[in-house]
């Protein structure tokens, strides 16, 4: 979506403050918090955002009672009408530690407890390979403008990059090499077309959500890695509500599950809803969620435990008395 609902998600949103510039660890065990299931991490992970106009971004690794394959982490912001004075000390639970980059991060993916990409603003990305003790950041050549709100890696090599943007500016990367070089796999060509938000259930299947244009819901599907994207036909599609769109915040609006499960959730329509698959994402259904709907509200963000347990959150972009935006889960 154009301009998306700043501190509404549970993502990663853009603030009116300065860009983030540090990384954060938590390396203490949190409690409310989904697990994923044994052995698997999800490609992105999870993340939280209090609405705010002072906060600041951070990236922080979370772990619940800590293992190599249930690490989560999270791109945030952390704000709100309270400051640290106001609460006790207790115990220390952040690790400042150094992105590498003065550029606004906005979207996480973890491979495991030691592989974490990120990627931002100023066509920014960053990775460590050791848990966050170090990182690397880049840039990508000739995308110096872009805005990378999504990033899903395969693992210490392999990434992919979404630009979210009007017409052109909405593109997809790919690297091999651990972010030394970068190639351009998709452009899109619709000048009123806006995409959201990635996501793959493996090293060759994927897909790619974006606003309705003309009122088509737009998706992406791939079958080979990003080599080739196709746009799903009509007839495999919900009838897109008028303006229904993405928000392109944090690349947390759609999520997959082994199986060829996915969920893709929406807003700024009349109507929160959800889409769902389970052919990897040939036909798609759709289902209202009881949510605060209508412009720049509905549904930010969608985390799935298993093919049935998840969480979808969203909001409204009205302030509330303490300078928040509301939002709703």
């Amino acid at each position: 979506m154009a301009e998306p609902v700043r501190g509404a998600g549970v993502g990663p949103t853009e603030i009116s403050g300065k860009p983030g510039r540090r990384v954060l660890v938590y390396p203490d065990a949190v409690r409310g918090l989904h697990e994923p299931p044994a052995g698997r991490m999800p490609g992105h992970g999870s993340s939280c955002t209090v609405g705010s106009r002072t906060g600041y971004l951070c990236s922080y690794a979370l772990a619940t009672r800590m293992t190599a394959h249930r690490a989560l982490a999270l791109v945030c912001i952390l704000a709100g009408c309270v400051s640290s004075r106001d609460f006790p000390p207790t115990r220390t639970l952040l690790e400042i530690q150094n992105s590498g980059t003065n550029q606004l991060l906005q979207a996480v993916s973890v491979v495991n407890a030691n592989v974490v990409w990120v990627s931002g603003h100023g066509g920014t990305w960053a990775r460590t390979t050791n848990g966050g003790a170090t990182w690397r950041a880049g840039g990508v050549i000739g995308a110096d403008t872009m805005q990378f709100r999504d990033v899903h890696a395969l693992d210490e090599h392999s990434a992919w990059l979404l630009s979210a943007g009007p017409g052109d500016q909405s593109r997809i990367y790919r690297t091999d090499n651990g972010g030394e070089f970068w190639t351009l796999q998709w452009t899109n060509a619709e000048p009123d077309g806006f995409y959201d938000c990635l996501a793959f259930w493996d090293a060759q299947r994927g897909i790619v959500y974006g606003d309705a244009v003309n009122g088509e819901l737009r998706i992406l599907r791939t079958e080979d890695g990003g080599s080739t994207w196709r746009l799903l036909a009509r007839s495999a599609l919900p009838q897109a509500l008028p303006a229904e769109a993405g928000f392109a915040a944090s690349g947390t609006c759609v999520t997959t599950q082994p199986g060829g499960l996915a969920w893709i959730a929406t807003g700024n329509a009349r109507r929160a809803r959800v889409f769902r698959t389970d052919d990897y994402g040939v036909t798609w259904s759709a289902a209202d969620v009881p949510v605060a709907a209508g412009e720049a509200a509905g549904l930010t963000s969608i985390s799935m435990v298993d093919a049935r347990t998840g969480t979808a959150v969203g909001g409204h972009s009205k302030f509330d008395s303490c300078g928040r935006r509301k939002s709703y889960v």
